[in-house]
């Protein structure tokens, strides 16, 4: 995700999404997410469309160019028209790109450590260029705790570190490292982050999408963190830590609230798109890259005052969080999740019925029955968005979807099998209320069980009415059947009501009953 991210920012404001959506391939909106990567599976589908259109063209435009057609001669033709065309290098340069990434892919896939490297190497100057590299969040000791934390300079600007010359900065603390190993579950810190951000002692962070933290995962359409300011570290050790670790708090951490008194309750958030210092961050590649090491260990911060590598916590062996587990904001971030979706399924939605209206546009005149039946389609669907859809309306629509067309064999029809299981599930969850029906009927029937009503009528009064109507029209005793063989029929019927539901009544069913047992 984060490579198709990384490259949505190289695509922003070039058209390709309007391509996309003129093109039909997707509607604007889930266009726009593609350049997010907020659906996984449609991103990369959008990029495997755009490279094989990329080189279609790309190969249509060096057929008609003039001169030999051989690969040494493509080769040639490519070159210079990076050189002649701006759009044409562009557009090139994404085709790469987008095929490396699908390399990459692969190569994860095929488990090719070699090839994984090998793209990995080629990717890096696209994340270099777009500033993608992974920030490292210096920490500070709290005792056996450790606490990740940055410097809020301004409502949209944060530091790693303090720079004395410039003006004061709020240090805030990483919400998952105050509550890692306590008590509240993960899923819960959201709730009591809220908590606190409303007594202003947390905050929440909204971090442009080229900020991207080492070690935490942290879903790409919110890009957020929750931050405590030292007021709240505080807190939430003496609610929730041991008094050995309240105490580590605060021999460690006196200065910090004692330098930061006199500052103001936080927001409940800030949007930060600017990092006032250069970071010593490391792209995931680095490791393979030794030029590439060097350069970044010999980059010095832009705050002269400033000696000290801070070393990121997730580096530090004595570091007790698990970052992997405590820090994972995807896994519980319910309601960013939940928006996701929502966007997601609207805008597909929305996508289905344009392409319908087009169809709609060029119905034929023997298309009147389709017509109806979508008509008879929408006016549920209508009903259930208002909450208002009843079962006589669904009875239609499910009886007009059932008779639209044959559905094949009733040997090997999905459908069929579907209902039937569907029906099955029913009338066995039916089972222990025709029981009580049938207890009463035979204590109010108790001395006349030799003399009991006619079938017809027992089928009526102890079986539900859908019962009846399947297995009617099933052994064809339909409303159009004559009278006499309807009531030759019935005793059957009733045998069959009374062994699938295992409530036996008249004396035939017991009689048959104990002669199948005795076989």
């Amino acid at each position: 995700m984060a490579l198709w991210n990384t490259l949505g920012d190289l695509l922003e404001g070039s058209g390709w999404t309007t391509a996309l959506t003129e093109a039909d391939v997707a509607s604007s909106g889930m266009a726009a997410s593609f350049l997010k990567a907020a659906h996984l599976t449609r991103t990369r589908h959008a990029h495997q469309v755009t490279v094989l259109t990329l080189h279609n063209l790309q190969q249509e435009a060096f057929r008609l160019s003039a001169g030999p057609k051989d690969e040494e001669s493509l080769l040639a033709w490519r070159n210079d028209m990076l050189k002649k065309s701006p759009t044409f290098m562009v557009w090139d340069l994404i085709l790469k790109y987008e095929t490396l990434i699908l390399i990459f892919i692969r190569a994860h896939r095929e488990r090719n450590f070699l090839l994984y490297i090998e793209v990995l190497e080629a990717l890096v100057p696209l994340f270099f260029a777009l500033d993608h590299s992974l920030l490292n969040l210096p920490h500070r000791d709290g005792g056996s705790r450790k606490f990740r934390f940055l410097y809020l300079t301004n409502s949209t600007s944060f530091r790693l570190t303090e720079c004395p010359n410039t003006s004061p900065s709020i240090p805030l603390f990483l919400g998952a490292d105050l509550f890692s190993n306590t008590d509240i579950r993960t899923e819960n810190h959201p709730r009591y982050h809220a908590k606190f951000a409303k007594k202003g002692l947390a905050t929440k962070l909204k971090f442009s999408t080229e900020f991207r933290f080492h070690g935490l995962k942290v879903p790409t359409v919110s890009n957020s963190l929750w931050f405590y300011s030292v007021q709240g570290l505080f807190r939430v050790a003496f609610e929730m830590y041991n008094r050995q670790e309240q105490l580590a708090v605060l021999e460690n951490f006196q200065d910090v609230w004692k330098s930061q008194m006199n500052d103001s309750p936080l927001k409940m958030n800030y949007n930060l798109n600017m990092q006032l210092d250069s970071s010593t961050s490391k792209s995931i590649t680095e490791a393979n890259d030794k030029d590439l090491r060097n350069k970044l260990v010999s980059h010095t911060y832009s705050c002269p005052d400033v000696q000290e590598f801070v070393i990121p916590c997730q580096t530090d062996p004595g570091f007790s969080g698990n970052t992997s587990v405590d820090h994972d904001y995807c896994s519980f971030s319910e309601e960013s999740m939940q928006t996701e979706a929502i966007q997601i399924v609207s805008s597909t939605l929305r996508q289905k019925l344009h392409a319908l209206e087009k169809k709609l546009s060029s119905v034929s005149q023997s298309g009147i029955s389709q017509l109806e039946t979508t008509l008879l389609l929408l006016e549920n669907i209508d009903q259930y968005m208002n909450g208002t859809l009843e079962e006589r309306d669904v009875t239609g629509i499910v009886l007009a979807l059932l008779e639209a067309k044959s559905w094949g064999s009733v040997y090997s029809s999905h459908l069929l099998n579907s209902v039937g299981r569907w029906l099955g599930q029913q009338f066995h969850e039916a089972n222990s209320s025709i029981s009580q029906q049938v207890e009463r009927f035979k204590v109010q029937h108790i001395e006349h069980i030799t003399d009991l009503p006619p079938a017809e009528e027992l089928v009526r009064e102890l079986f539900p009415e859908a019962m009846q109507m399947l297995l009617l029209h099933w052994m064809g005793l339909s409303e159009e059947s004559t009278l006499e063989k309807r009531h030759s029929e019935y005793p059957i019927l009733l045998l069959i009501l009374e062994f699938a539901n295992h409530n036996l009544i008249t004396g035939v069913a017991h009689v048959l009953y104990s002669s199948l047992l005795c076989r």
